[in-house]
């Protein structure tokens, strides 16, 4: 019977006994939680993560933007400093808004830092005035180069000096050599005028200029006159070089047609010719050589309606070409065309009979080619032809050798079965 009793008694004190430990974790918890995230009573430095009571903020508590970010003084100036040092944006992490920092007036500082914005303000332009200017010498300088390797230095002195006769009363006339500044403002024209004169549209530019010229200026007294003189060559020359650009394109065109017809005539074994180790390079388009100064070869740019339209081959080879055109090499090919021209002038001066290329002393020019600029054009204008007729043979053997291209097998294949 007394065990019976005493289980009773203890089953109701293990029932009964509250549990402490559950209750101790609950009243914990809000503590904890207050330790761990401010509550609405208190503000929080964005730098050191201290909070400040609301109602006795500190001093020197700083709210330097209309978000969030508020801090300590001391706290957010080490930041703003840090920044600094960094060459970083001083602004608010989160909304973006520049953190303006309040510093002492003083006269030295402030003019330092006004000095500072102009200058930064104006350096662009001083810069840009500077190279502008680099670039107008640099110009100016090759344009009087020109002048001298196409026709002579003699004629860059008469190009650029203006002889002027004053009498006088007891001692004759006085010859006076003044600078022709309209000249002189025309030598850094001359590089984009080459270049103008290289381009497909430099025609509706030079030929206006020409008819322009030519009908202003009286022209009678050397109209029939031999050696013709540089103003009346120069005022043709636009004229025959469209009518070469035109005859070219025409022929070329007719050519490139008859070679396609040709190449696709030819019956050619896939199997029977040999595959050599070597493959070669492939060939440069023609606008890619460096001396293709005149005209670019515009094969193919007709149209082949009465040949074959679905001729994949020669629509391959015209994208090739079109893609190899550099606007690098385009410049640099038309800024060393006079040079190119003297160089070929020179080669007719010795390889020509000297009575077709020499002037006697003292005695007027009875020919074109015995003054350096006639040399010089007429060089020039044989070498764009020459060098038309090879670039059109290098098409001709480059459209006959496509039909014996071939796919090189691999000599080692990682295929296993």
């Amino acid at each position: 019977m007394a065990d019976d009793d005493t289980e009773p008694s203890l089953l109701a004190t293990d029932t009964e006994t509250p549990d402490t430990s559950d209750a101790a974790s609950a009243d914990a918890a809000p503590h904890a939680s207050s330790e761990s995230d401010p509550s609405l009573s208190t503000r929080r430095c964005f730098v050191c993560l201290v909070d400040e009571p609301e109602p006795d903020l500190p001093d020197d508590w700083s709210t330097p933007c209309q978000c969030s970010l508020e801090g300590h003084q001391e706290c957010l100036l080490a930041w703003v400093t840090d920044l600094e040092a960094q060459a970083k944006d001083i602004q608010c992490p989160v909304c973006k808004s520049p953190i303006i920092v309040a510093d002492r007036y003083d006269p030295a500082v402030h003019l330092s830092h006004f000095l500072n914005i102009q200058f930064s303000r104006w350096s662009p332009r001083i810069l840009l005035g500077f190279i502008a200017s680099g670039a107008l010498v640099s110009s100016s300088v090759y344009g009087a180069k020109v002048i001298s390797w196409f026709a002579g230095p003699a004629a860059l002195q008469d190009f650029l000096m203006t002889e002027t006769v004053k009498p006088r009363l007891f001692l004759g006339s006085k010859h006076d050599t003044t600078l022709n500044l309209v000249h002189v403002t025309m030598l850094p024209l001359i590089p984009p005028a080459l270049i103008v004169n290289r381009m497909n549209i430099g025609d509706i530019v030079t030929l206006p200029a020409s008819l322009v010229y030519a009908a202003l200026f009286n022209h009678t007294s050397d109209l029939y006159a031999w050696p013709p003189s540089p103003a009346r060559v120069f005022t043709l020359y636009p004229a025959v070089k469209s009518f070469y650009f035109y005859l070219h394109k025409a022929v070329a065109d007719r050519l490139e047609k008859s070679w396609a017809a040709q190449a696709r005539s030819m019956n050619v074994e896939h199997g029977s010719q040999a595959i050599h180790d070597v493959v070669p390079l492939p060939e440069p388009a023609p606008a890619m050589n460096i001396l293709d100064l005149e005209i670019d070869i515009q094969i193919g740019e007709a149209d082949d309606d009465d040949v074959n339209p679905n001729n994949g081959a020669v629509q391959r080879m015209r994208a090739a070409d079109a893609a190899g055109r550099s606007p690098i090499n385009f410049i640099a090919g038309a800024l060393l065309w006079p040079g190119v021209c003297y160089g070929a002038g020179e080669v007719l001066r010795y390889i020509l009979p000297s009575r077709f290329v020499t002037k006697l002393p003292w005695t007027s020019a009875t020919g074109l080619l015995q003054e350096r600029w006639g040399r010089s054009l007429v060089g020039g204008c044989l070498f764009v032809v020459l060098k038309d007729v090879f670039f059109l043979y290098v098409k001709y053997r480059r459209m006959m050798n496509r039909p014996y291209r071939r796919i090189k097998n691999a000599e080692r294949r990682n295929v296993h079965d």
